[in-house]
């Protein structure tokens, strides 16, 4: 358990979130057996969607993630509304969204530059 805590200590020192607004939603505690596609299914609904990736993590059975919106006032709307989002019933825990540290210039047809 103590080497558990640590670990999450350690993740959360290193986590590449910011606390400025960023057009770029970072997404923590998403199950290890959760893709790219649907991760997205659960972000594309929403206004201004661009793209999304999925990164795995050593020594954890969570990943960890990043979507893209066009703007950082439509990635606050989704930090707000899918705060806590469970995949499915077994997810105890929910994802945990907050701003990423660095932003993404998406033109204005929504493609990623």
């Amino acid at each position: 358990r103590e080497r558990e805590r640590e670990r999450e200590r350690e993740r959360e020192r290193e986590a590449p979130v910011g606390s400025q607004p960023s057009n770029v939603v970072y997404v923590d505690y998403i199950p290890g057996d959760c893709t790219e596609r649907e991760l997205s299914h659960i972000f594309r609904p929403f206004p201004g969607y661009v793209s999304c990736r999925v990164v795995p993590r050593q020594g954890t059975r969570w990943l960890y993630g990043f979507v893209v919106y066009t703007n950082d006032e439509q990635a606050g709307l989704v930090i707000d509304t899918a705060q806590g989002y469970r995949l499915s019933p077994e997810d105890q825990r929910g994802l945990e969204l907050m701003y990423a540290k660095t932003s993404v210039r998406v033109s204005r047809r929504g493609n990623k530059r």
